[in-house]
This record gives C-alpha cells, sequence and structure tokens, in this order.
C-alpha cells in the first residue's frame, strides 16, 4: 500500500507515463487535442442535448460531430486512439443515430412515429454496414497477399499494389447523408418523410455500389490474381535460391535501422533476400538493386518456405521477429543498427539470437557487463563494414569551421540526459552560428520529438536558429557533391532524405554527438569529437561509464569552458593519440577494406550452418510439399 509520503512521487510518476504515452501518440500538439476536442463535443454534445429535447444544439452538434470525423480520419493517431477507445467511424455513426431517436422521443413524437424512424435507422445501420464490408472485400481479394520489388517482372509487380477504394473518410460523409440531410430536417421540421426519403436513397445507394464493386471483381483481370502472384513469387525466391536474409519490422521512420546495411548486404557473395512486414515500408525502401518480398501476414510468412536460406540477419528488435525466429534450419543473427553505450544496445531479447555480430571488443566487454544473457562465445567481431568511404581530416584553406551536430533521439526511457537535444541543443548551435569562422551541420534524428514534446521544442528551436543565422536545408532532395560544395560557408539542416550521416562525416570538421552509435562510427574519420556531458557528471566518471567519452572533449552544461574546447580540438588536438587508441578498441582493427572481415565470417556461418544441418533444403522441401 502506498503511504502518503509516496504517493506525491506515485502520482508524478503515473503523469509523467501519461505525458510520456500522450507525446508518444503525437498528442501534444494543438491539431491533435483540437480533433479530439471536437470529437467528444460531437458526441457528447449529441447525446447530451438530446437527452435535454434542444432541438438547434441537438443539430448543431450533429453537425460539428460529421465535420470532426473529416478530421479525425485524416490523423492517424487520432484514429488509433479513437478505435482504442471502441469509437471508430462505424460506433461514431451509431451513436449519433441512437442521439437521433432519442430526442424524436423526448420532442413529443408519437410512438408510432418513433418506431418508423427506428425502422429507417435500422435499415441505414444494416446498409452501412454491407457497403463498408463489400468495399473492405473487395479490395482485400485484390490485394496480393505477398508483395515484391526486383524479384519479379515489372508488370507482376505492378499488379500486385493494392487497388483504389473509398477512403475511411469518404465512406463516413456518405454514411452520414441521412442524418444530416434527413434525419436534422425531420427534427426541426417535426416530419417523417425528409428522413424516409434520405434513407431509402442512401440504402439503394449502398446496394447499388456494393454491387457494382462485386460484379467489378468477378469481371477484373485480379481475380484468383493473389494466388498466381505468390506463386509467381515463390518460384523467384526458389529460382534465386538466397543463402542470407536480412528481416525488417516497423515503422516507416525506422527504415534507417535497415538502410545502413543495403549497401552492404549487395556486396556479399552470397545471395541476400530482402524480408518486409509492412506494406508501407516496400514503397518507403530506399532504392536498392537487392531482391525485397514483404509479406505482411504472420501466417503466409510462416508458410512462405526458404530452402537456402542459412543466414538471417535482424537489425532491430521487435515483436514480429518471433515469425521468423521460429525457421529452424538458420543462423539467426543480431547485427542490429549501429552500437553505443545506450542501455538499449544491450537487451536481454538478444540472448534469442544464435549469434550477434559486433564492431569491436568494446562491444564484447559491455555485452559482459550487461550480464543479459549472451553468451560470450556468441559474440563474434567483424568491424564495420560500412565506414570503408569515411575520409579523414582535410585541410581547411581559410573556409569556416565545420561542426557536425548530430544528437541522439530521446529515447523510450525517462531519462533526462539522453538526448542534449533538450538541455543543450539550442544553447550549442546558438553558440555555433555566432562564432566567428564557424558552421554548423544539424543532423537531427529521424525519430527526434517522439515520445517528448520538450525534444520536438527544442528540435524546432535549432531550427529557428539556423533559419536566423542565414543557414538552409542542404538541399531539396538528394544531396549531390555539388550541393555539398556550394554550401561550405552555410550552417545547414541535413536529414536522411537529404545524405547519408557519413557524407555529413566527410564534410564536418568535428563532431558534437551524444552517446550513441554516430560517437564509434565517427571514430573511423580520426577527426576531434565531443560529447556533451548532459548530467554534469564529473569528467572522469563519465569518460568511465562510456567508452565512447575516453577520448572525446566534453562539453558541460556550463557554457564557460565551450570555446576553449574547440580551441583545443580545432588546433593542437591534445587527445589525437587517444583516439587512435580507441578507435581499434571500438572498431576493430584497421583493415584495407572493411567489408572483408564481413564477407568471412558469412562465408563461415553459412558453411557452419550447412555442415550442422546437411539436409536441411530436403526437409523444408518435403515440408512444402506436404
Amino acid at each position: 500500500m502506498t503511504s502518503p509520503a509516496e504517493a506525491p512521487a506515485l502520482l508524478a510518476a503515473r503523469g509523467s507515463a501519461w505525458i510520456k504515452r500522450a507525446n508518444a501518440a503525437g498528442l501534444t500538439g494543438w491539431q491533435p487535442l483540437t480533433v479530439m476536442a471536437l470529437v467528444a463535443i460531437g458526441i457528447v454534445g449529441s447525446l447530451g442535448t438530446a437527452v435535454m429535447g434542444w432541438i438547434w444544439l441537438f443539430c448543431a452538434s450533429i453537425v460539428i460531430g460529421v465535420l470532426a470525423d473529416q478530421l479525425a480520419e485524416r490523423l492517424t493517431l487520432v484514429q488509433r486512439l479513437l478505435d482504442r477507445a471502441q469509437l471508430n467511424l462505424v460506433a461514431r455513426s451509431i451513436l449519433r443515430e441512437f442521439a437521433l431517436l432519442l430526442v424524436l422521443t423526448r420532442i413529443g413524437w408519437p410512438e408510432d412515429l418513433v418506431i418508423w424512424a427506428a425502422l429507417l435507422v435500422f435499415l441505414v445501420i444494416l446498409a452501412r454496414s454491407f457497403l463498408v464490408v463489400a468495399e473492405r472485400q473487395v479490395v482485400d481479394l485484390q490485394t496480393s497477399k505477398i508483395l515484391t520489388r526486383n524479384l519479379l517482372s515489372s508488370a507482376d509487380e505492378a499488379a500486385a499494389q493494392p487497388v483504389r477504394s473509398l477512403e475511411p473518410a469518404k465512406l463516413a460523409l456518405i454514411g452520414s447523408v441521412p442524418i444530416v440531410l434527413g434525419g436534422l430536417p425531420t427534427v426541426v421540421l417535426a416530419q417523417l418523410w425528409p428522413l424516409l426519403v434520405a434513407s431509402v436513397l442512401y440504402v439503394l445507394f449502398a446496394g447499388a455500389w456494393s454491387l457494382w464493386r462485386v460484379a467489378g471483381w468477378l469481371r477484373s483481370s485480379r481475380r484468383g490474381q493473389q494466388d498466381r502472384l505468390a506463386q509467381r513469387a515463390r518460384a523467384a525466391v526458389d529460382a534465386l535460391r538466397p543463402q542470407v536474409l536480412v528481416y525488417f519490422s516497423g515503422e516507416s521512420d525506422a527504415l534507417y535501422q535497415l538502410a545502413m546495411w543495403l549497401p552492404v548486404l549487395r556486396e556479399l557473395d552470397p545471395k541476400t533476400l530482402v524480408v518486409l512486414r509492412e506494406r508501407a515500408n516496400l514503397a518507403a525502401l530506399p532504392q536498392t538493386d537487392l531482391p525485397v518480398i514483404c509479406i505482411p501476414n504472420a501466417s503466409e510468412l510462416m508458410d512462405f518456405r526458404l530452402p537456402t536460406v542459412r543466414v538471417a540477419f535482424y537489425v532491430a528488435h521487435v515483436g514480429k521477429n518471433i515469425h521468423m525466429l521460429r525457421e529452424p534450419r538458420m543462423k539467426h543473427v543480431f547485427i542490429g543498427h549501429g552500437e553505443s553505450d545506450k542501455t538499449a544496445s544491450v537487451n536481454p531479447a538478444t540472448k534469442a539470437m544464435d549469434e550477434v555480430w559486433v564492431a569491436g571488443r568494446a562491444s564484447r566487454e559491455r555485452w559482459a557487463a550487461a550480464k543479459v544473457g549472451v553468451r560470450d562465445e556468441a559474440i563474434v567481431e567483424v568491424g564495420r563494414p560500412q565506414l570503408g568511404g569515411i575520409r579523414p581530416a582535410e585541410p581547411r584553406d581559410g573556409r569556416p569551421l565545420s561542426v557536425l551536430y548530430a544528437p541522439t533521439w530521446e529515447g523510450w526511457s525517462d531519462d533526462p540526459g539522453a538526448t542534449s537535444i533538450v538541455t543543450m541543443g539550442p544553447s550549442l548551435v546558438r553558440w555555433l552560428t555566432e562564432r566567428p569562422q564557424t558552421r554548423v551541420i544539424y543532423r537531427p534524428h529521424p525519430l527526434t520529438g517522439r515520445v517528448s514534446a520538450a525534444a520536438r521544442r527544442a528540435h524546432l528551436e535549432v531550427l529557428s536558429i539556423i533559419e536566423a543565422a542565414g543557414g538552409r536545408a542542404l538541399s531539396a532532395g538528394p544531396a549531390s557533391a555539388d550541393d555539398w560544395a556550394a554550401a561550405t560557408e552555410l550552417s545547414l539542416v541535413v536529414d536522411g532524405d537529404q545524405a547519408p550521416l557519413y557524407d555529413c562525416f566527410n564534410n564536418c570538421d568535428v563532431l558534437i554527438g551524444d552517446i550513441s552509435s554516430v560517437v564509434p562510427d565517427f571514430q573511423a574519420s580520426g577527426k576531434p569529437y565531443f560529447i556533451p556531458n548532459t548530467r554534469g557528471w564529473a569528467h572522469q566518471t563519465l569518460r568511465d561509464s562510456s567508452a565512447s567519452a575516453r577520448a572525446a572533449y566534453l562539453l558541460d552544461p556550463d557554457a564557460a569552458g565551450w570555446e576553449q574546447a574547440m580551441l583545443d580540438a580545432s588546433g593542437a588536438d591534445p587527445l589525437a593519440a587517444d583516439r587512435a587508441a580507441l578507435r581499434q578498441h571500438l572498431l576493430g582493427p584497421v583493415v584495407a577494406d572493411p567489408l572483408e572481415p564481413w564477407r568471412v565470417a558469412v562465408r563461415s556461418l553459412i558453411s557452419r550452418a550447412e555442415a550442422e544441418w546437411p539436409d536441411a533444403e530436403n526437409e523444408a522441401l518435403a515440408t512444402q510439399t506436404d
């Protein structure tokens, strides 16, 4: 039982958790909250005014509710919240129709007319249900369960794309016709005929539209196409005979976790297949010539045999990984999406994997210290194969000092010091833009502001500071070398759609980065870097807690020492030797081709898998035949 002394802390913790969930749902901006308020007014207002018999306020509440539906269906996060509250489009429409019957009884309508009105409302509900079910079923029947890229012919891949359908907002607007054009005039005029006419017209429309959609499907070339395309996809994968796959599930915002590995995987000798789980990610995936297959349905994926695959790579821990992890004749390997001293880098779920591939000795030590069940013999040091294109420092030749500020995001924890963007970001960027002969390249994390409203506000403030200093976005689309060359003296905002992170490394002189995977990767450049001391710890404490900080210039919350630290880093650079030693500890030995250790590791693991399961392919084929 909670004591009185503990109550305030418990209340604060619950409030913090609620705020975090609200931020994660995107409910801290004015737009979602306004739409939610309008939906609430529409529902509560229509029911409340119906009980009181206030005709004009009832009509106003109905109109507000219908308009709010149109806005709500354009905001995915609001839809999600309403669905969780069992208040989807259909439920909200039924509540309005119930309110219509309620107000008719409250304004003294005869019982027989109320019964007729109830019958009409019932017919409208049935017609709307038939319309929604028919629309969704026809779309589902014409949508392939398996989508591909670079695997089938362009004609087959185009045919597998989802067909167009009525948007939910349009269905809701059409479904509101009887109550708005029929029900409200019935209430105001005290006549049944407006509701009768509107209801009959709606029922006729719903029936005609549904029959037209079904007839169109029966005549369509897409009829039965699902199975044909699925068979062709299976045949294409069988012909490809991939030995390696990389698996991804998650939101499109997180595709950077997969994208960083695509150039590496295309250079492997064994053929590699990319496996996605969400349809939206197939379109959002960056350009690649690797074969890609998207199987959203879990049962379809588990039925899709991959008899030649011996190694499955995973870039993140998500619930849907289990659908691939159940495959018994593969070696399941976690490669992550960067290495750092964050707590998230030692997730206990990793012990489900056969192996964990890491860059260098520091990661092995991190797993040992975490004591989360990952065996030391499961850890394989393979370096960072992406880092081959990172260039060392180049002479400035009179150009401004280029400072890359690449903070991490706030994460899912309540740690206020996880990112510098909240506590120090605006101050750092303002200092850099005001500093003589200095320009800043701001590279925000793609998930910044997802959980914390404070992080979102700080990010927007940083953008404003850069704009006020004459800075701009690097380019309108993917940046070229000319775009970088034309902006050597400008402060810039660069996101993943414009340039890879490593291009930012190559176009800066120093880095300011948090405890994240950005700092270890930056070690490949040999350039100096700073870590903001967001918690205000003693410097030795911070260096002891994070391997990345051992060769970093540290920036305290107090700006008094920032200028001297920058002069040291861009001048005599007393930490250069420490960085050289730390690089091997974090990233492994320096090799001419960073891809070669990976190639060796992949070939070795495939050979061990084939030796362990010599009949794996025949077993899979036999299971598929059964």
